[in-house]
């Protein structure tokens, strides 16, 4: 079983209130096809294999951290791979660059076609053309993704006896945040960042079949800063300055904004009891690079 390491960080100001923060590296799981995208791989190619299909079929933005996690993963495991992308297909962008060196297929649909893809005929026109593909939703998402989620929180029982009141993760499709909470042990909670604007955080959570004892267990937090992948300098400078206290790399879609909501959270809230919090690093890193080609930023990047 591939796993990942836990490590403690020493966060100024909040050991000294009886808080203890580690994070579950998940950015340093499987390569290039890290995180939470590979853990929601898992039960989509076991699918696949099932089917006895070869290809594996997928959607997203040419910035995608899945469809990224996904050419990587057919790259190395012999499966063709193909990506429906969002919007025109830019081959300076660092994203679309390593797609191309993994043999990934791609094939751009305007912005208008795209907002089609949960239609069923739009799905149905895709199975037509390729027969021989395995058909996975936009992130890698729905319940069969969130199965490899829930085994998270059953590695982390087995791999320290650190008691964790507190998991934390980002939100956006809510197969991450419903996984882990399925599978948490009584007494803990979850917080769940939201980086996306305006969602329906219940109905989503409810989609994935939780018992209502387990949406209970789900604090949601607003993470998303004005908008979803929206440019943030305050979110810029915080990554940078994480980077240079921990050596940790965040990305500003996700880690980066959950970090600062927990953070944020952790300012204003009062605990009679001394703490110990897990913040799940979902990965996502690679994005970084396409982030500083928009925006001629120069945030902490990884080569893969």
């Amino acid at each position: 079983m591939i796993t990942s390491e836990i490590t403690q960080l020493h966060h100024t100001g909040f050991e000294k209130s009886g808080i203890q923060i580690f994070i579950k590296r998940d950015d340093l799981l499987a390569g290039a096809c890290q995180g939470n995208k590979f853990r929601k791989l898992k039960y989509h190619v076991k699918r696949a294999e099932e089917l006895r299909k070869v290809r594996l079929l997928s959607f997203g933005g040419a910035f995608s951290n899945h469809l990224y996690a996904l050419a990587y993963y057919g790259h190395v495991n012999g499966w063709k791979t193909t990506g429906i992308i969002r919007g025109e297909i830019d081959d300076r962008n660092p994203t679309i660059k390593d797609l191309k060196r993994w043999n990934m297929e791609l094939i751009s649909v305007s912005r208008s076609v795209y907002r089609l893809r949960h239609k069923t005929t739009f799905q149905e026109k895709w199975q037509q053309l390729y027969p021989d593909a395995y058909m996975i939703p936009e992130g890698g998402s729905q319940v069969t993704g969130m199965q490899g989620i829930r085994e998270l929180p059953l590695e982390i029982y087995d791999q320290t006896t650190q008691d964790f009141a507190i998991w934390v993760c980002p939100f956006a499709t809510g197969a991450t945040a419903a996984g882990i909470a399925s599978n948490l042990r009584a007494g803990s909670r979850l917080w769940a960042c939201s980086v996306l604007k305006g969602l329906d955080h219940k109905s989503m959570l409810q989609s994935f079949g939780l018992p209502p004892m387990v949406m209970e267990s789900i604090t949601m937090l607003e993470a998303h800063l004005g908008g979803f992948a929206r440019r943030n300098p305050h979110v810029e400078s915080f990554i940078i300055d994480f980077y240079q206290q921990h050596g940790i790399i965040l990305d500003p879609v996700y880690t980066g904004k959950m970090m600062l909501a927990l953070l944020q959270k952790l300012r204003t809230e009062e605990f009679s009891n001394p703490q110990n919090i897990l913040v799940i690093h979902t990965g996502g890193v690679q994005g970084n690079a396409g982030y500083n080609f928009r925006f001629n930023t120069s945030l902490p990047t990884r080569h893969f």
